[in-house]
């Protein structure tokens, strides 16, 4: 008997391919989605030292999908043990103002999403003291002003050289980020100063000064100042005539042989604020509307 249900070359081509385009006839559905990686840090913190009481940031970068969660962590104990610090669950970590009891402390980040944990590379914290710089001077003077030939047994300056003496290079031009060149880092301080010591390029009041300086954003930081005056006057090498002269050429650019303001104010009377003259590093204070030039400061990283 002659079955009634043909199928024909053009029908059964049909049904394959329809079978095929349905799953079927292959054994399975559509390949499942790859597993979601693992966190991973593109950036990992870098081991930082500051001069107390600086403030010392760490960075970091996670990828992952789904984006992970960070946590920062501190040792105390050389990698022991490890806790979490409260409220730090960002990219980046600034301590508090730091002591040289803080030296030796280890930071990392941990990074979480539903697909896993890592840690990232472990950054050491190292706090120095800011110790007294030498002054520069070698040469020994009688009552007179005229020049010994040996400054032996005068127990003046230039014979004790007390201090510490100052690191080479003492500064170090393109600290910082983005415009780099536009800041400079004293080594012997910590201190990072703006390369150009006449922004403003004019003189100005005490409290513009403050002003200007409190608002300058420069080399990817914010937290720039008006140097106090001590700070100013660790730039001065005693020994020399015209200092603001030598800085320009320690990678300074428009230092002034003058007058510069500095944020301290001068007790005997608050009208007044103290000054320091870049050229000789002559201190005096002055009425606070009267002029000087700015030259900000921030504590290095």
């Amino acid at each position: 008997m002659t079955s009634k249900y043909v199928l024909t070359g053009i029908s059964m081509l049909f049904v394959l391919t329809t079978l095929t385009a349905c799953g079927g006839g292959g054994g399975g559905g559509a390949a499942p989605a790859p597993p979601a990686p693992n966190p991973a840090f593109t950036t990992q913190p870098t081991s930082v030292t500051v001069a107390a009481p600086a403030t010392a940031a760490f960075n970091v970068i996670a990828t992952g999908t789904p984006t992970p969660t960070l946590q920062w962590q501190l040792s105390t104990n050389g990698g022991g043990t490890w806790g979490d610090i409260v409220g730090a669950t960002t990219s980046s970590y600034t301590t508090p103002a730091t002591a040289i009891g803080d030296s030796g402390k280890q930071y990392r980040a941990v990074a979480t999403n539903s697909a896993g944990t890592v840690n990232s590379n472990v950054a050491t914290l190292t706090v120095r003291a800011i110790a007294l710089p030498k002054t520069g001077q070698t040469t020994c003077y009688d009552a007179a002003g005229v020049a010994l030939a040996s400054c032996a047994n005068t127990g003046q300056d230039g014979e004790l050289q007390t201090g510490v003496a100052e690191p080479v290079p003492r500064f170090v031009v393109g600290t910082g980020v983005g415009t780099t060149d536009q800041c400079v880092t004293d080594n012997l301080t910590g201190l990072m100063w703006t390369r150009n010591a006449n922004l403003p390029a004019a003189t100005q009041t005490w409290q513009q000064a403050l002003d200007y300086a409190n608002t300058l954003s420069l080399c990817g930081f914010t937290d720039w100042r008006l140097s106090n005056r001590k700070e100013l006057r660790s730039l001065m090498n005693h020994n020399l005539v015209n200092n603001a002269a030598t800085l320009n050429t320690l990678g300074f650019s428009n230092v002034q042989a003058d007058y510069y303001w500095s944020s301290s104010s001068y007790a005997a009377s608050a009208a007044l604020a103290w000054l320091v003259v870049m050229v000789d590093g002559v201190v005096y204070a002055n009425g606070k509307t009267g002029s000087g030039y700015v030259w900000p400061v921030r504590a290095g990283q």
